[in-house]
This record gives C-alpha cells, structure tokens and sequence, in this order.
C-alpha cells in the first residue's frame, strides 16, 4: 500500500468531489460531504495546513476510498 500523500483541505476537497460526494453543508471550519451511495466524510477546512496522515486516513475511510484510487482523482 502507498504512503499516504501530503495534502491541504482544499487539495481533499477537490479530490472527493471529483470521486462524486457532495458537499451537504459546512459547519464552523468543517465540510461534510456526502456520496450517493451513503459515503460520509468530514473535512476540516484550515487554510493552507496540510492534513495530519490520522485525519487523511478517517476521511478516506469514511468516503470508501483507498489510497491508490485517493491519488488518481
């Protein structure tokens, strides 16, 4: 399994947008973010951070998505 990848929030966003969640609203500095087949994940929108590899990995967890199918979005 490849390392997780160094991103910001907005880097993830983009990403989980492109694999068909929807962002269903924002709370304070979170995102949450549904997908049509019942994939939830939330996303601490921080400016200019990069994600801790703990937060990637529930968010990719939570969104079903593994770390290869993460990279080619």
């Amino acid at each position: 399994m490849p390392k997780l990848p160094i991103v910001t929030a907005r880097q993830t966003l983009k990403k989980l947008q492109n694999s068909g969640t929807v962002v269903v609203r924002k709370t304070g500095s979170h995102a949450i973010l549904r997908g049509p087949d019942g994939r939830y994940a939330v996303v601490p929108i921080h400016s200019r951070v990069t994600l801790k590899r703990g937060t990637l990995k529930n968010i990719l967890k939570g969104a079903k998505l593994s770390v290869d199918e993460f990279q080619k979005l």
